[in-house]
Formats: C-alpha cells, structure tokens, sequence
C-alpha cells in the first residue's frame, strides 16, 4: 500500500473519506482563482478617467456629519435604554460584557447596512466581468455613495468608545481606515474606486463574530447557530481580510493606481499587518476553546 493511500484512508470524517471532497473544493479554487484574479486587474489602463467629473457623491459630507452625530447618539442613549427596557437581563451581564455591550449593539447599526451594499457592488462588478460595461461606470459616484456611512461609524465609535477605554489597536485601525477610504473616494484615476466595497465587505466577519457574541448573552447561548457564526467569523475573516483585502492593494499597486491614493498607499502594509495579526489573535482564541473542550 503507497503513502498517498495510507494517507488518504486515515482522512475521514464522522467515518467519511476526506479526500474526494478536498479535491472538489481544490477543483472549485482552481477555477474561482484565476478567475477573481483576472477580475480585480480588469480595467487597468483602459478606463478613461476624462469621461467623468471629479464630483463624488452629493453632500457627502454633509451627510457624514449627520452619520457621526446619529451613531454617537446611538453610544450615548443605548445604555440607558438597555437598563431601562432590560434591567434584569442587563444585571446578569459581568461588569467587562456592560462595558462592551454599546459597542457591540451600535455597530450593528452600520454592519447591517454595509456588508449587504458591498456583497451586491461586487456582485454588480463581477456581473459585468466579460464586457466593457465597467470602463464606463462612474465608480466614484456610486461606490462612494455609503462611505458617509462608514465616516460616521468610525468616528462614533473612535471618539465614544476606542479612546475613552484607550484600546490602541482600534484607534490606530480607525485612523488609518477613514484616512484611507476618504483618500480612495478622491483617488486618480476614479476607477479604483470599485475596490472600496472591497474593503468594507470586510465588516462581514464583524457581522457574524457580533452576532454570535450577542447571542451568547442570552439563552440562545449553546444553540447551533452559534457555532455556525463563528465558523462563519472565521472563514469570512480569511476570506476577506487574509487574502482578498491584500490582494486588492496588490493590484493597485501593481498597476501604479496606488500613486493616485497619495500617502494613503502607505496604508496598505500597516493595515494588512493589522489583519494577520487579528488572525493569529483568533487562532490564539481558537486553540484555547478546543483545550477548554
């Protein structure tokens, strides 16, 4: 018997081979790859930046002052109205969890509208992926659309929560995420525009991770569908901020369109940085769950 059999009959699960199932998700990625690659490099040097204005979407910033002020108001009353409708519940809750439970309930606010608006700007984006639709699509106006959005949560949560409780990583991730994004909303040549849903599709691991750290404060916590979030947390987080995020500003960069970012693009390495060292934080915590087990 080789060692290719030994190794592919000790590959089981529930008393299942492994093997002809790895291989298809191995066949699925070595069709999606190349496919996705060829997908973030489209454009590049096609795209005809004349054909557009330098406008960005209307009062945007008028509408990221109304954001800020409306998510700031969401840390300050929430509080209040937790203890005031839960008091019981909210009792029950460890002094650390009260302290978390406004940051966690507020970005739920901004998570529930970003994720969905960045999965379908990609999906539009990907749609396209075989025509010139997307050299004459005014990136700038659309993708920036949600980013006043984006401004207010951050600034809510920097000014409400990160820095009152001095949590260093936040800041530094806050600072560096809105310098980035307002910088890509103004960018040369607006086409890199499109990688901006790229970037908040991100908060899609926040969206599962909050949910699930929601649910285990209440009698739902030893439900399956926990698990599953959490799962669901760890795979969107290799997905989108592991490998794709940093794919994105290799592109850019690749093609010079990261010059147009200004200092921004010195962004990239810290913020992606940032990300792996999330990701050993949570294999960190998985490792202690499964000891815990």
């Amino acid at each position: 018997m080789s060692v290719y059999t030994l190794i592919e009959n000790s590959l089981t699960f529930a008393g299942k081979p492994l093997v002809p199932a790895l291989n298809a998700i191995g066949d699925l990625v070595g069709y999606i790859a190349p496919n996705y690659w060829s997908f973030l490099n489209r454009g590049f040097g096609k795209y005809n930046a004349d054909n557009f204005t330098d406008v960005i979407y209307k009062d945007f910033w008028l509408h990221s002052i109304y954001c800020t002020i409306f998510f700031s108001s969401l840390f300050l009353f929430i509080p209040k109205l937790i203890t005031f409708y839960a008091s019981k519940w909210h009792d029950s809750i460890d002094d650390k969890k009260k302290k978390e439970l406004p940051a966690y309930i507020v970005c739920m606010f901004h998570h529930v509208v970003i994720v969905p608006w960045s999965i379908k700007s990609i999906y539009d984006d990907w749609y396209h992926r075989n025509n010139d639709i997307h050299l004459f699509h005014d990136y700038r106006t659309t993708e920036t659309s949600v980013v006043p959005i984006l401004i207010g949560y951050l600034m809510g949560d920097l000014f409400c929560s990160a820095i009152p409780t001095m949590q260093w990583e936040y800041i530094i991730h806050h600072i560096i995420t809105l310098y980035l994004t307002i910088q890509g909303c103004f960018a040369i040549p607006p086409y890199t525009a499109r990688f901006i849903a790229h970037l908040l599709i991100c908060d899609s691991t926040q969206l599962t991770f909050n949910t699930a750290w929601l649910l285990r404060l209440t009698p739902y916590q030893n439900h399956p569908i926990v698990t599953i979030l959490e799962l669901s947390f760890l795979c969107f987080f290799i997905l989108f901020r592991v490998i794709n995020m940093p794919l994105c500003f290799l592109v850019q960069m690749q093609h010079g369109a990261a010059i147009g970012m200004g200092l921004a693009r010195f962004t990239f390495l810290p913020l992606t940085l940032m990300q792996f060292f999330w990701m050993f934080k949570v294999v960190q915590g998985v490792q202690k769950k499964m000891k815990q087990k």
